[in-house]
């Protein structure tokens, strides 16, 4: 066993017995998972030896041989996830911090570590920090990107880390260190014991939606829309936003309830002030339709507007729409081709089709010369080229005359102004 010590107590210390390794572990059983195997075999979470005996008494969550491996694993590692795991596996009472800085301490000699941990007075210190970025709460939902969760342990990252893939370049979990990527039987079979064999916690109504979306689809189980909606109610119930969405998806398709627009557009509200991107679109269609609500254009553009500004291309593509004839909002068609042109930057077609449509009734307003420009060019055989490039709209010049629907661009790297279809090119604000 390596050891770390100053010199002068080297010599000393190198007539003690070195520890012998620990004997190999059994091979795990066909198709048991990491964290499957440990629990099975009791793993020690220091030495990995099978048959501890004792436990974290903070989180209940980590097993070791003895007090020595206890203290070792505190002071390397665990002191730095106790807290999390209680937070996930353990209902927080009041006082909980002080609690969780007492049981780090007993556990494993690290009093002061813990308690400098968990003992904060910052009014603007994250309460359930995500354990990847750190910078939101765990379960923040983000520009309209909703959490993630492990489904072995119920850690949840928020929607940034969600969003940008987390779980594609890392395929552990940084908690549980269980694989992310399972099949769709062991992914219900894990939500299903989040459920079922946990201690209810903030990990329930994501592992509740999960069981909903499962049923849903048949992915895992044989699909059974009304089991769906038992689930995604218990979930929404509790406050995910998830569930309330897929609820009112229930509801307004009749999928497993009885087909209620009112009630569709209940539970679409809850998500959408939640700031579920998708939610929020939703409503702003029914507000649209008058689906459950009574029509109105103006509360239409309002949810429509929040969902644009999340990046939910459809939204986008409506809101110029609605600008463009002048529905629930001024006529402004400046403004229908900025939202036409950010959903389109997405790929989204019918922008371009608006595009069009605008540029053949309407005349697409030509932005005066410095207006800042990004080329997009989705449909010009420069794409490869053009895409994406900075540039600035400049005085017209021999060759490259603006006309409706045209400007005269000087890309970021060339010495001469190109003409482009303005719908073709992105006005920055």
């Amino acid at each position: 066993m390596l050891v770390k010590v100053d010199g002068d107590l080297v010599e000393s210390l190198m007539s003690l017995p070195v520890e012998p390794p620990p004997p190999p572990p059994p091979s795990p059983e066909e198709h048991e998972t990491l964290i499957q195997y440990n629990l099975r075999n009791k793993v020690c979470a220091y030495c990995k030896r099978p048959g501890a005996r004792l436990k974290c008494e903070g989180c209940r969550q980590r097993r070791y041989c003895d007090r020595r491996c206890q203290k070792r694993d505190w002071e390397q590692e665990h002191h730095r996830q106790c807290v999390k795991l209680q937070q996930v596996f353990v209902p927080p009472p009041p006082g909980w911090r002080g609690a969780a800085a007492e049981a780090g301490g007993g556990g494993g000699g690290g009093g002061k570590a813990a308690a400098a941990a968990v003992d904060v007075d910052d009014d603007d210190e994250i309460e359930n920090p995500c354990p990847i970025c750190l910078d939101n709460e765990d379960d923040a939902t983000v520009d309209g990107q909703h959490a993630g969760m492990c489904t072995a342990c119920g850690q949840l990252y928020c929607g940034v880390c969600n969003r940008d893939g987390f779980a594609d370049r890392s395929p552990n979990c940084p908690t549980c260190r269980a694989p992310f990527r399972v099949s769709n039987e062991e992914g219900f079979k894990r939500c299903w014991k989040l459920e079922h064999d946990r201690s209810p916690g903030r990990h329930t109504p994501t592992a509740q939606n999960s069981l909903g979306v499962a049923y849903y689809k048949g992915d895992g189980v044989e699909q059974d829309h009304v089991e769906a909606a038992k689930w995604f109610r218990k979930s929404a119930e509790a406050g995910d936003a998830d569930a309330q969405f897929n609820l009112g998806i229930m509801y307004r398709n009749g999928e497993g309830v009885e087909k209620d627009h009112v009630e569709a557009v209940k539970w679409y509200r809850k998500a959408a002030e939640a700031g579920f991107a998708n939610a929020q679109f939703n409503l702003g269609l029914m507000y649209r339709e008058g689906e459950g609500v009574e029509q109105d254009h103006v509360e239409a553009v309002k949810w429509y507007r929040k969902a644009a500004e999340a990046g939910h291309a459809t939204a986008q593509n409506n809101l110029g729409a609605m600008y463009g004839t002048g529905e629930g909002v001024e006529e402004d068609f400046a403004k229908a081709l900025k939202w036409f042109q950010l959903a389109a930057v997405q790929g989204f077609k019918d922008a371009l089709k608006g595009l069009d449509l605008m540029e053949q009734h309407n005349g697409i307003p030509t932005p005066p010369p410095s207006t800042a420009v990004t080329t997009i060019l989705l449909t010009s055989a420069n794409a490869a080229k053009y895409n994406n490039k900075a540039g600035r709209v400049v005085t017209p010049t021999e060759g490259a005359a603006i006309k409706p629907g045209r400007a005269a661009v000087l890309l970021d790297g060339e010495a001469a102004p190109i003409s482009f279809k303005l719908k073709n090119l992105r006005v920055h604000p």
